[in-house]
């Protein structure tokens, strides 16, 4: 990944759509009187209509920082200290609209709202407020509202960070990794973070580490930044920690670790974690009984909160379910082994399916499209190409390439149903758009072909070349 890459992809992650900050509790004695919370203070002025207390509040809710996520709250807030034309109303009201959270017209009005937040923004920065600071760094960095402008961005969350916010602190350093010359000014911040339990800072020292941005390869040192920010419900960090024992990238492949990891994320509605953990069940590279008994294992000792993070309460059910205890089946004999393993791997099967399901309720793409592999290779489920061709359809509209390819492949051939050149040459289309070289390389078979268009060499050559830029074997030849 570049650096420019993985500092589009912080921003947006961390400070766009927010980061959920863990307070430490400290133990209090039954005398000591408890004053009103930091969140209960901001409603009682915004009830008030403090327009200050009211945007405060909005992007808190925005965010979950504090507070449990709530866009609907978020939004009320928002609108009410917008409509007093205070900048963080006017802000964290654009910001809402951009992501989607309104009507077409809501969306509309994003521009203009941005505009007046900067104007105000400028205004109560200037005062020394942080979080104007902070979110006009957001702006220039990410050009919302404002033509982009690094040197400012790293002008404001430098004032920012000065006077403590740790969100400024992160992002200055994120904007100094994405530029070279700056790596080494940028590590010392992300460990100074991390170092002040800071997760997202953490998290990047995580991926840092074990992928060599900025730094030496270090797997150990990265799965140490993972598990610091992991062991207090960090979900990218989770998911990154299940992907490296899934895979064995830097340490033993271990399928149980991988799960530990990746229940603990899923358990906490993670759509990618809940999406692995089906891929984990379909792909796992040990012997499947082995695998089992290590589940089995883990959710007879597992108990409290062992127990509830790793999901194991129904996970026993749904280990128990289906067939006979394994001792039993295996005293039959031959062919009992051979049952036994059987049902094992339906067993495995249908955990995939689930979690899968899991995923794709949240509409995510990749579960969508895997869902769409089970039934068209009737892996754990009857083969249903209908079924599996709904699925590919909905991941397809979101974008995936390989969901796309399917559709098409799955068209032309007809299987489950009668072939359709103008479905396929329309999917091929799509993923073409994307650069995919197979898409490009199948739309040029059609034309060389004339399958379902007109017969085109010129074209079909086109194809051919762009295919064959980017690697694509058959079309070298």
């Amino acid at each position: 990944m570049r650096r420019t890459q993985m500092y589009i992809v912080l921003v947006w992650m961390i400070l766009w759509t927010g980061v959920m900050l863990m307070g430490c509790s400290t133990s209090m004695s039954s005398t000591e009187v408890l004053g009103p919370s930091p969140v209960e203070s901001l409603i009682q002025k915004a009830s008030t209509g403090d327009a200050y207390s009211q945007g405060v509040l909005a992007e808190k809710y925005r965010k979950g920082d504090g507070v449990s996520k709530n866009i609907e709250t978020a939004l009320q807030f928002a609108t009410l200290s917008a409509e007093q034309n205070h900048p963080l109303g006017l802000y964290n009201l654009a910001v809402l609209y951009d992501l989607g959270h309104g009507t077409v017209e809501n969306a509309d009005q994003v521009p203009q709202l941005a505009e007046q937040a900067l104007q105000g923004m400028h205004r109560l920065a200037e005062t020394g407020d942080t979080k104007a600071q902070h979110n006009l760094g957001v702006m220039y960095a990410t050009g919302f509202g404002v033509e982009p402008d690094l040197g400012q961005a790293k002008e404001w969350y430098q004032k920012a960070a000065t006077q403590g916010n740790q969100d400024s602190e992160f992002n200055l350093a994120v904007l100094l990794l994405s530029q070279e010359e700056d790596v080494r000014t940028a590590l010392p911040l992300f460990i100074n973070l991390a170092e002040k339990s800071y997760m997202p800072a953490q998290n990047t020292l995580g991926l840092m580490y074990t992928n060599g941005e900025g730094v030496a390869i270090n797997i150990e040192e990265g799965i140490r930044w993972y598990k610091e920010a992991a062991e207090r419900g960090n979900i990218e960090a989770l998911n990154s920690l299940g992907l490296l024992y899934a895979t064995g990238k830097g340490v033993e492949q271990n399928p149980l670790e991988a799960f530990k990891w990746y229940s603990q994320a899923a358990e906490q509605g993670s759509a990618e974690a809940q999406n692995n953990l089906g891929l984990l069940f379909v792909t796992n590279p040990l012997e499947k009984k082995e695998f089992f008994r290590e589940l089995q294992k883990l959710a007879e000792e597992a108990n409290g909160e062992a127990a509830t993070k790793f999901g194991i309460t129904a996970l026993k059910e749904r280990l128990k379910s289906g067939f006979a205890d394994l001792e039993d089946v295996v005293s039959n004999g031959g062919k009992g082994e051979k049952q036994q393993e059987i049902q094992i791997l339906q067993w495995f099967y249908e955990e995939a399916h689930r979690w899968f399901m899991k995923a794709a309720e949240q509409q995510y793409p990749d579960a969508l499209f895997n869902l769409g592999i089970l039934y068209k290779e009737g892996t754990g489920v009857e083969q249903d190409y209908q079924q599996a061709i709904q699925w590919f359809v909905k991941a397809a509209e979101q974008g995936s390439v390989k969901a796309q390819i399917n559709l098409g492949l799955l068209y032309i051939s007809g299987e489950g149903g009668e072939k359709n050149y103008e479905q396929a040459l329309q999917w091929f289309f799509m993923a073409a758009e994307q650069q995919d070289p197979d898409a490009q390389y199948n739309l040029g078979l059609m034309f060389k072909e004339g399958t379902g268009v007109d017969q085109n060499d010129e074209q079909a050559l086109q194809w051919f070349l762009q295919a064959a830029q980017q690697g694509q074997a058959s079309a070298m030849y």
